[in-house]
């Protein structure tokens, strides 16, 4: 028996609205469906040319803005505003494929767990979910990109709480770990739902980045001293390629 499509919400942070954020309205009054809700969270007070424009939306818009303490503060502060039974988080550059939204209703008709994980597009070609290998790669090699890749199901928060402040940029990779590793129920996916930007901050490696993905790994992984070799080595490649452009 084929279940019911389920409540959907697609989710943006952003600090105020921008051309990248008017170019993803654009995208999303493209799509084959506009049978979701848009929630965005913006730090800035939003000018009134596109609050206007959002109240002829075909899709259901909320729009909020609020200081916050970093991007998933403020996608938490979206979450509460949530109340659809799954959602997508899709950053104002990413976008989505044309039948995104009903694909991804085909198979939830199917077959129904915590997370759906699906391939994505980029500039460097198609990243596509792992299994097994989060050891490794950390969330990636479990799922796939937190954006633009992954249906999460809001109660899984209900569950496990929300975004931790912790890890920096890798709080996503943390959360999905922890409720993969709790017991979350995932399929995988390898046909992209849209395309991923790797433009992002979450993209730039630095020294930070390498610091907080160490301490998301060792928190997450049952082998400490594997993730703190690990660390050790991405660390001296960083040190390395830095070295090698000074020269």
């Amino acid at each position: 028996m084929k279940l019911a499509k389920p409540d959907l919400a697609i989710i943006t942070v952003a600090r105020s609205v921008s051309p990248l954020l008017i170019k993803l309205r654009q995208n999303l009054l493209n799509l084959s469906s506009s049978d979701f809700t848009w929630i965005i969270k913006l730090s800035e007070e939003p000018d009134k040319d596109f609050l206007k424009a959002s109240l002829f939306n075909p899709f259901k818009t909320l729009i909020h803005f609020e200081s916050d303490l970093g991007i998933y503060d403020a996608l938490n502060q979206a979450l509460v505003l949530c109340d659809s039974e799954y959602y997508l988080v899709l950053g104002d550059d990413d976008s989505l494929h044309y039948t995104a939204i009903e694909d991804f209703f085909s198979i939830f008709c199917i077959k129904k767990v915590d997370l759906y994980s699906f391939a994505v597009d980029t500039d460097r070609g198609r990243i596509f979910p792992r299994s097994g290998l989060g050891w490794l790669y950390g969330m990636n090699g479990c799922a796939s990109c937190h954006s633009c890749g992954l249906i999460i199901s809001r109660a899984l928060h209900n569950k496990f709480g929300l975004y931790s402040l912790n890890y920096g940029v890798f709080a996503d990779q943390f959360f999905v770990k922890r409720s993969i590793a709790l017991g979350a129920s995932i399929c995988r996916f390898n046909f992209p739902l849209g395309y991923y930007s790797l433009g992002g901050s979450s993209s730039i490696v630095n020294f930070d980045h390498i610091l907080f993905m160490g301490k998301m790994q060792y928190d997450t992984e049952k082998y400490k001293r594997l993730q703190i070799l690990f660390l050790v080595i991405r660390l001296l490649r960083f040190c390395f390629r830095k070295q090698v452009l000074h020269v």
